[in-house]
Order: structure tokens, then C-alpha cells, then sequence
């Protein structure tokens, strides 16, 4: 009877390169399962980053949208509001001809009235009284002092009808002074009048600079005295354009 073979073993090194496999599968899986898990934290990352851009955008054109229709509106109020003031200009001089005793009077009778309201004189002064210069600032004082200026405020239309008429009736006197040596040493020994060529003009000069054209033209009297002391040395008299070319050029 023939021998039985008996199943041959394993090598020992079988069981060995199994477990391997296994491990390094286990490995595989376990890097796979992180790059997936890595993926799919970066795409929940780009999702959100989207949605927050979207949302940003979406604010930022809501907001535009909402400064848009503020201007529109701002716009309009204004628009309004202009249109608003024409219309009250408009029936607030239609208002003023039917209601204001003054205006309701024919222009005839109120020139005649501005005749007297604006006949008096301005008097504009810097006096140097005697040896010792007292500086008087720059007056304007009214002679007999009453307030006719408020007529001009008191309406468009009769701001029109007298702006310039306050420089054409008025008459705008001009008290200067020849100056003098203003030291105490010189005071006691003071005698004589000035030159008239040493005449200070700067008061005159400043009131022409601060005049428009238009008033400059309406000035018909303008009178220019001349002090040294209280002793008169010269007196002029000419017109607004009259006086602007001689001292202004």
C-alpha cells in the first residue's frame, strides 16, 4: 500500500504578507477616506465663500439702490421745494400789490414818497481834533438818524423800486482831517494849519471800493470836507464816477 502524502503547510511567511496587504489597504482607506474628507471641507469652503460674496454683492446693490432713490427723491424735493419758492415770489408780489397800502398806490405817488424818505445825508467821518489825534473809527450815521433802510427788506418789489434810489437822493458827506504828528513832544509845540495836499482819502477810497458799478453811477452828490482842526480848508462836491476817477482812476 502506497504511502499518504500528507497536505503540504503553508510557508510561514504567508500569514505574514496577508496582514501586510490588509494594513497597507486599511492605509490606503484611511488616506482616502482624509483626502475626501479634505475635499469636501474645501468645497463647503468655496460654497460659503460664494454665498458670503453673493451677499455682499447683493447689500452692496441694495445699498447703491437705496442711495439712488434718496438722491432721486432729494431731487425732487428740491425741484419742489424751487418751484415752491418761484410760486410764492410770484403770488407774494401779486399779494403785496393788493394788499400793502403803499404798493397799492400808483408809481407816480410812490416816487414822490421816496423823494422825502430818502432826501436827508450820510455822514461819514475820520476827524483828527487837534494836536493830539484822537482816531475816530469809520462812521455812518444818519443825519437826522432814522432807519429808512429797513424799506429796502421790506419786499422784493420794493427792494427793486429803491436800492438804488438810496444813493440817488441821498446826499453821502465826507468829514476829513489833514493828519498831524501824533507824539506828546510835538503836541505843545503845534501851530498852523496843513497842506490840503496831505489830505488822507483812504476813508473816501474805502467807500467807493465797497460800491457796485450801478451804485457808483447813482451817486449824484457826494461832499468832501476838509479839516485841519475845526477849521474848514477846502470843500468839494461831485458825483459817484466823478470822484472814483479822480481818486481811483
Amino acid at each position: 500500500m502506497p504511502p499518504r502524502k500528507r497536505p503540504a503547510m503553508p510557508s510561514a511567511e504567508a500569514p505574514s504578507s496577508k496582514k501586510q496587504r490588509d494594513d497597507r489597504a486599511q492605509q490606503r482607506g484611511a488616506v482616502r477616506e482624509q483626502a475626501q474628507h479634505k475635499q469636501s471641507l474645501r468645497d463647503q469652503a468655496r460654497r460659503d465663500q460664494a454665498l458670503l460674496d453673493e451677499t455682499r454683492r447683493k447689500e452692496s446693490a441694495a445699498a447703491e439702490l437705496s442711495r439712488q432713490k434718496a438722491l432721486r427723491a432729494n431731487m425732487q424735493v428740491s425741484s419742489l421745494t424751487t418751484h415752491v419758492q418761484k410760486l410764492m415770489r410770484r403770488f407774494s408780489t401779486s399779494l403785496n400789490a393788493v394788499n400793502s397800502p403803499l404798493l397799492r398806490l400808483p408809481a407816480e405817488l410812490r416816487n414822490i414818497i421816496y423823494d422825502y424818505v430818502f432826501v436827508d445825508a450820510y455822514l461819514i467821518e475820520q476827524r483828527d481834533r487837534g494836536p493830539i489825534y484822537v482816531d475816530i473809527p469809520l462812521l455812518c450815521v444818519r443825519v437826522p438818524v432814522s432807519n429808512v433802510l429797513g424799506l429796502l427788506l421790506a419786499s422784493r418789489q420794493l427792494h427793486c423800486e429803491t436800492a438804488l434810489l438810496l444813493y440817488k437822493l441821498s446826499t453821502f458827506q465826507f468829514d476829513l482831517d489833514v493828519p498831524h504828528d501824533t507824539s506828546e513832544d510835538d503836541a505843545s509845540t503845534y501851530s498852523g494849519y496843513g497842506d490840503e495836499g496831505d489830505v488822507d482819502y483812504d476813508v473816501v477810497k474805502e467807500f467807493l471800493c465797497d460800491r457796485s458799478a450801478e451804485q457808483l453811477k447813482a451817486i449824484t452828490k457826494m461832499e468832501l470836507c476838509t479839516f485841519d482842526v475845526d477849521v474848514v480848508i477846502s470843500f468839494e462836491i461831485g458825483t459817484g464816477e466823478e470822484w472814483t476817477k479822480k481818486l481811483l482812476g
